[in-house]
This record gives structure tokens, C-alpha cells and sequence, in this order.
């Protein structure tokens, strides 16, 4: 969908890669300052406990990966050829993804100037997950 890509104001790699720091420190509620590319899920950054009414952290992170990922990129996920298990390996894939998907990976980062939502994501937020 190029004309949605038109719409967004140009973002930097590295505006992407800070915003997605920050939404890594967000749902996991520390301060940013506190959140490393190193760090692993489930090691680092662990979840709170699931429960089967709300999405813990890694339920989150796990959304945003394939949200904003297009077919191809969600195909090497499926065969194990992607693996997103780092901050820095979120960052990553948030950038790679803005190249085919702006609008939604814009969405998730609430990066300036969205002006397209997804529908499944409005909903999901208005129910509150």
C-alpha cells in the first residue's frame, strides 16, 4: 500500500529503533534507561504471570512481531529462518518492517504524523488488551 507510506512523514531508523526501545520499556514498565539491546525475553525481561483473560508482555511482543511483518517476513518466522528473542532483535525487525508496512508498524510505535489504524489493533485496544 504505497499511498499509506506517502502519507507518513519520513522517520529516521533510528527515531524506529527509539521508539521501539521505548515500547519495549512500556510494556514492561521500567524506565528506558534501564532497557539494553542485549537483553532476551524471558531471561531479562521476564512476563507477569498469564492469566486467560489478559496478554502478558511476551503475549504483546509477540502481536507487535507479527503485525507489522508482511508475508514474506512472516513465512521465515513460521520456518525458524527469524527469530525475534532480543530488544535489539525487536528494534531490528520494527525497521526492516517500516519498509513494507509503515502504517501499522507507525501504529504500534505511535510514531508522529499516524494516520492510518488498523482495525484489529483499534479493537483489540478498545477491549483493553
Amino acid at each position: 500500500m504505497p499511498h499509506l507510506k506517502a502519507a507518513l512523514p519520513e522517520v529516521t531508523e533510528a527515531e524506529i529503533r527509539r521508539h521501539a526501545l521505548e515500547r519495549v520499556a512500556a510494556i514492561f514498565r521500567r524506565p528506558v534507561e534501564q532497557i539494553q539491546p542485549a537483553m532476551a525475553w524471558g531471561s531479562d525481561l521476564r512476563a507477569s504471570s498469564v492469566s486467560d483473560f489478559r496478554y502478558n508482555e511476551h503475549d504483546t511482543l509477540l502481536h507487535d512481531i507479527r503485525d507489522v511483518a508482511d508475508a514474506r517476513t512472516l513465512a521465515e518466522i513460521e520456518s525458524g529462518q527469524l527469530t525475534v528473542r532480543t530488544v535489539g532483535e525487536y528494534c531490528d525487525h520494527m525497521a526492516r518492517c517500516y519498509q513494507t508496512n509503515p502504517a501499522e508498524v507507525a501504529h504500534i510505535l505511535k510514531l508522529p504524523g499516524l494516520t492510518s489504524t488498523s482495525k484489529w489493533r483499534t479493537l483489540l485496544e478498545r477491549i483493553g488488551f
